[in-house]
């Protein structure tokens, strides 16, 4: 996953690369309803996907790109009380129920 700017609207974008699944017609269709099913989510915590695409022996998926600390630096690298681990998984959860709602987990 890379960090780039569209450059047609000046905002941060994520760019997942498949390297060379353009080789593999599993890995390309895979990729494909990858990019389907998170296209269907709307949902404030799954990320939007503006573009798909195939580009030599690549395929790629081009995402609304979200900042911040990893859940690693988040926890400062030891056990966090479970009161604080259920305030992460919430919002995951109903993210995840949303998914169920439309058959897309």
């Amino acid at each position: 996953v890379y960090k780039a700017i569209q450059d047609a609207v000046g905002r941060p974008v994520a760019i997942k690369v498949i390297a060379r699944s353009g080789r593999d017609p599993l890995a390309v269709e895979r990729s494909r309803i990858e990019a389907q099913s998170i296209g269907r989510i709307r949902h404030p915590n799954v990320v939007e996907l503006f573009d798909y695409g195939e580009r030599e022996d690549h395929t790629f998926l081009v995402m609304e790109y979200v900042g911040g600390p990893t859940l690693l630096q988040a926890a400062g690298g030891r056990p966090q009380p479970g009161w604080w681990a259920a305030g992460i998984l919430e919002p995951v959860a109903r993210a995840i129920h949303v998914a169920h709602r439309i058959g897309v987990i």
